[in-house]
């Protein structure tokens, strides 16, 4: 990364917590007995794991178990690779979206538990048109990495299921929970296209370009 000036950026919070998917959050579910179709999967978030500091290269890697990495699921390097190229190379969330997640669904919807790679603390809510211009990082040292491409991560059936606590949900009540955590309630992709290999912090501040 390189000392880059912030004057076309506002400030949105500090990241609070760092993590990876280890595999995939989509497993196999048992079908109901005595229905022609039925569910194929659940979201698992057990194999969500945090910590501390988030290396960046051409993947994702979170420093686990002292001197290993292991990688994000998203990362082309994974065995179980559920990379589509830059589009989800990494994942922001805000802990304002989550409240609202809360008060809408039930307090089983903590923070981090979506997945993303970064949450950041704001009471702010975000669109897509609040951070299409593009995103950054400031790291403690002052040092900038931008973000590009930035997407919204549409929510998944499986996850719409999750928030309603009924792995089972009928067609009515995930579609409208859907509809509530798309347009980047559930949360955003960004790409990183210039400044790594870098390692992002729990402290380090997220902007968004003006």
């Amino acid at each position: 990364m390189t000392q880059t000036s912030t004057n076309n950026y506002r400030e949105i919070g500090p990241i609070t917590r760092l993590q990876i998917q280890r595999q995939s959050l989509k497993q196999p579910l048992e079908p109901q007995p005595g229905q022609r179709r039925s569910p194929e999967r659940f979201y698992d978030p057990r194999h969500i794991l945090a910590a501390d500091a988030l290396w960046l290269a051409d993947g994702v890697a979170t420093v686990a178990h002292g001197a290993d990495y292991v990688l994000d699921v998203h990362a082309a390097a994974h065995p179980e690779s559920r990379n589509r190229g830059n589009g989800n190379m990494l994942s922001v969330g805000f802990t304002s979206h989550y409240a609202q997640m809360r008060e809408r669904f039930a307090p089983h919807i903590t923070d981090g538990i979506a997945g993303e790679n970064i949450l950041v603390a704001t009471n702010e809510h975000f669109a897509l048109e609040d951070v299409a211009a593009g995103i950054a990082v400031r790291t403690a040292d002052g040092a900038l990495l931008n973000f590009g491409e930035v997407t919204v991560a549409a929510p998944c059936v499986e996850f719409s299921r999750f928030c309603l606590d009924d792995r089972y949900a009928d067609p009515r009540p995930t579609s409208d929970a859907l509809r509530f955590l798309d347009g980047g309630m559930r949360g955003f992709y960004a790409y990183v296209s210039a400044g790594l290999p870098t390692m992002l912090r729990i402290g380090d501040t997220l902007l968004a370009r003006e």
